[in-house]
């Protein structure tokens, strides 16, 4: 459907979505309009900026409760149909992600970090080790304040004694 170069004021939130989505094969509703880097629909309404997603489940699902963000079922950021959207928090979000591989688990401990030196056997060995913990760092190839901060149990937290 053609737009026109200026927006009618008459206009419905529905009617702005779908002058902007195709639907696709799988069942979602691909939101055609601009988009951000993430890859989510960004349109304009009345004078406001919205996520074409939040749009579209504030139009056919109903508010959305402060604090929590719109996501999709489907993981197709520009999805904006209203079957494929859930609110939850953004920590839900992000474990979802995670479950479904499409991100990695933020901040990673332990040997899953890319720079770890030592494992949690190391680790269980150091806090048990009574020598300085500048011996102990010599034999590990370590700082001394690494083994400070395990012993004080700072860092490897995770890692039982």
């Amino acid at each position: 459907m053609p737009r026109d170069k200026y927006v009618r004021h008459s206009e419905t939130a529905k009617e702005r979505l779908a002058a902007y989505s195709k639907p696709a094969e799988n069942g979602c509703i691909n939101f055609t309009g601009s988009k951000s880097s993430f890859g989510h629909g960004e349109i304009a309404y009345r004078g406001k900026k919205y996520r074409a997603h939040r749009l579209a489940y504030i139009e056919y699902v109903g508010p959305i409760s402060e604090g929590l963000v719109v996501c999709h079922k489907c993981d197709n950021p520009s999805c904006i149909n209203p079957d494929h959207l859930f609110v939850g928090t953004q920590a839900e979000n992000l474990r979802d992600a995670i479950n479904k591989k499409r991100m990695k688990a933020p901040n990673p401990r332990g040997v899953k970090h890319g720079l770890a030196k030592l494992t949690d056997e190391n680790v269980i060995a150091i806090r048990k080790d009574v020598r300085t913990q500048r011996l102990i760092a010599a034999d590990y190839g370590v700082h001394q304040t690494t083994i400070k901060n395990i012993k004080l149990n700072r860092t490897w937290k995770h890692v039982g004694a």
